[in-house]
């Protein structure tokens, strides 16, 4: 009977010690449940801005874990809506460049674009790195997007805004 108690004893033990990783990837999905506010329908800046931190920290601690790359680029997506450009830039490289094999390295590279384009208003690096994105995977979903950012990043918003409504009026036109 004692013999018992103390195996029980040791084995609850054992498996109540949960790991420091473990650790942190319980933090990380306590905070990503509540990233969003849902009684105001938009996100929570302050516990997104920590869930950001909590992927870092965990990609830089534990860089070869299968989850690292994904946190990583889910920090990238979260700095873009807390409209921290040079912060997603920064993750989408790191992902590009640490984790070539990563699924969503193709991802990161048009976001890379994006960002260059929209956020950091640098259009040279962003036509070389749609020009790249293109080569690299040329049946991508996005590659038409991709296409249309080149055609469009030296049109001033003024003229863009009137060539989208000239082409709006021509296809309500011809639907009519």
């Amino acid at each position: 009977m004692i013999k018992n108690l103390i195996f029980l004893s040791i084995a609850v033990i054992l498996f109540s010690c949960t790991s420091p990783q473990q650790e942190k990837v319980k933090k990380i999905n306590e905070l990503e449940a509540s990233v969003f506010d849902s009684s105001r329908l938009s996100l929570n800046k302050n516990v997104a801005n920590e869930l950001v931190g909590k992927y870092e920290e965990y990609a830089n601690e534990y860089k070869t874990d299968t989850a690292s790359p994904m946190y990583l680029f889910k920090a990238g997506e979260l700095s873009m809506s807390l409209n921290d450009g040079m912060n997603a830039m920064k993750l989408y490289k790191k992902v590009e460049q640490e984790f070539p094999d990563y699924k969503k390295v193709s991802v990161s590279i048009f976001l890379q674009a994006f960002l260059y384009e929209n956020y950091l208003n640098d259009k040279e690096n962003a036509k070389r790195l749609y020009n790249t994105f293109i080569s690299k995977y040329p049946n991508h979903e996005l590659v038409k997007d991709a296409k249309a950012s080149l055609e469009n990043i030296d049109i001033p918003l003024e003229d863009l805004i009137k060539k989208f409504e000239e082409k709006s009026a021509k296809d309500s036109t011809v639907n009519m």
